[in-house]
């Protein structure tokens, strides 16, 4: 079987939960905050916030960036539940946004003027056009960057200047088991974020004092360990992601369309969506070959628990719908042979009516 996504593990993996099971220290110690200053390093930021998802990153993001209840965020329709649950959870309000029909990402054109806060979403590891985004407004920027670890957008990193939260779960492109991390240059922001993912307590000696309103979200010890491992074969591993994408576009039959990359973006590839009429005919012929694939995603207005209590409609958000509709992310993961590559796209060139 080819599955959709794997993760890339190994023996330094192994031996680095190993030593710290052996160490003492399986929560709050020396390896997190190693982690912590290695991330910020390599992505270009001054503080790095480790969480223990990449659900809880966009939470802290929102509650940091928008600390008033009932303000109002951007977001695109086209992108994972987590990214609209976190504004919810915090206790603000999402305003969806279509995207582009070309890169999947939000067009900054429909972004409202009177919103507080934008959240762009990297869809599938490429970034949105950040510089247009700016010049809409002011506003402040929390960059879904759960797919963009390793993108880059016209030489700058992701990570590098607004707060950006990555996620590191098993089929991202590097993993700590489940994890996320919170990048941002702002100190205040940084040591808040800090305070609620525990609990929002700070500890003088002895005596602790909850200043905010927090909850329990840090990462363990041994998440941070994997991580440190994953951070020093990201590069190789997303070259092996970039190789493999390289070799879909290269032979992709016709009837299929892909995403659109601007010349002045490194895509991380940590997804490969295509487009195709008779999608669901293409899944299942593709299955039949054990070949797993994705779809990314339905988009927020047409899942039912926010059909059911948001003013939206069918039609409103017409690009994330047409794009939903025909959707399939493709394999691609690191340790991905030529051999699976080639039989997928001899099994896509068999499969479409």
């Amino acid at each position: 079987m080819i599955p959709y996504s794997r993760h890339s593990t190994g023996e330094e993996e192994k031996k680095a939960v190993m030593e710290v099971m052996d160490s003492g220290f399986l929560t709050n110690g020396p390896k997190t905050a190693d982690f912590e200053a290695a991330f910020a390093a390599q992505v270009g930021a001054k503080h790095a916030v480790s969480v223990s998802s990449g659900a809880a990153a966009l939470y802290l993001g929102v509650r940091a960036l928008c600390p008033y209840a009932g303000m109002r965020v951007a977001l695109p329709a086209l992108t994972y539940a987590a990214t609209a649950n976190a504004v919810v959870l915090a206790g603000c309000e999402p305003v969806l946004v279509d995207v582009l029909p070309d890169t999947f990402c939000v067009d900054p054109a429909k972004i409202p003027e009177d919103v507080d806060a934008v959240i762009p979403v990297h869809y599938a590891g490429l970034p949105c056009d950040m510089d247009e985004i700016r010049k809409r407004g002011s506003w402040p920027i929390l960059e879904d960057a759960a797919h963009a670890c390793g993108s880059e957008y016209k030489g700058r990193k992701i990570g590098s200047e607004n707060v950006a939260c990555f996620s590191f779960h098993p089929c991202k492109n590097m993993t700590t088991a489940e994890g996320g991390m919170v990048t941002t240059n702002d100190d205040a922001l940084a040591g808040r974020m800090r305070r609620m993912r525990l609990n929002g307590i700070v500890v003088d000696g002895f005596r602790q004092d909850m200043v905010d309103f927090g909850f329990k979200f840090n990462m363990s010890e041994i998440q941070a360990a994997i991580g440190l491992v994953q951070m020093g074969k990201l590069t190789l591993m997303n070259q092996a992601r970039r190789l493999i994408a390289l070799a879909y576009e290269s032979e992709l039959p016709e009837k299929f369309s892909r995403q659109a990359v601007p010349d002045d973006c490194l895509h991380s590839r940590h997804m490969f969506p295509v487009l195709v009429d008779f999608r669901d005919f293409v899944i299942h012929e593709l299955k039949k070959k054990d070949i797993l694939c994705g779809i990314h995603y339905r988009p927020i207005h047409m899942m039912s628990w926010y059909a059911s209590r948001f003013d939206w409609k069918r039609g409103d958000f017409p690009v994330a719908e047409s794009i939903f509709e025909r959707e399939i992310s493709l394999p691609i993961y690191p340790d991905m042979t030529r051999e699976e590559y080639d039989f997928v796209l001899s099994s896509l060139k068999g499969a479409t009516i």
